[in-house]
């Protein structure tokens, strides 16, 4: 039977636009767009919303990421497990990462890490912050944007990346 949970998916306009040109099923069970103030343009954005999706797959995750089309992805709290979040981005080599936390996660650390980190003195607090800073570090999508524009750019391809 499984846990079936709602899962959001959120991306850019021009990138649902480039999954549903790959023949990615991105539709969901329904859609909208919205706009995302950045730096004096708006960006649009679109949000698909899978309903009873078992464990909180959509089952396009990875076609997706082997198209490099970034996305954040929302759910909720299952039977079996807590709600959580993934954000899969294009990094300025463009090469991918893909970073997921469950409940608090990505807000809280952990006070007994915290104690651990402590037995290493100042050195050992601020490595162990440098690393939970780097790990929980999400490239906006105005950066997205730009990112992606630099890489097109280079690859000959100036698509729209839908900014007014």
């Amino acid at each position: 039977m499984g846990d079936h949970v709602d899962v959001t998916l959120d991306l850019l306009k021009s990138e649902y636009d480039r999954a549903l040109a790959e023949g990615i099923d991105i539709e969901g069970d329904y859609v909208v767009s919205y706009e995302y103030p950045s730096d004096g343009q708006l960006l649009i954005m679109m949000e698909s919303v899978f309903e009873g999706c078992n464990y909180a797959d959509i089952g396009i995750e990875t076609a997706l990421q082997e198209a490099k089309i970034p996305y954040d992805k929302q759910w909720e709290q299952g039977g079996n497990y807590a709600e959580g979040v993934e954000y899969f981005r294009i990094l300025k080599g463009g090469q991918a990462v893909t970073k997921e936390f469950y409940g608090e996660e990505e807000t809280h650390i952990p006070f007994q890490d915290l104690l651990e980190a402590r037995k290493g003195g100042l050195k050992g607090v601020d490595a162990f912050i440098d690393k939970e800073l780097a790990r929980r570090e999400i490239l906006s999508w105005p950066e997205q944007v730009k990112i992606l524009k630099k890489l097109r750019n280079a690859a000959g391809s100036a698509a729209d990346l839908n900014t007014d």
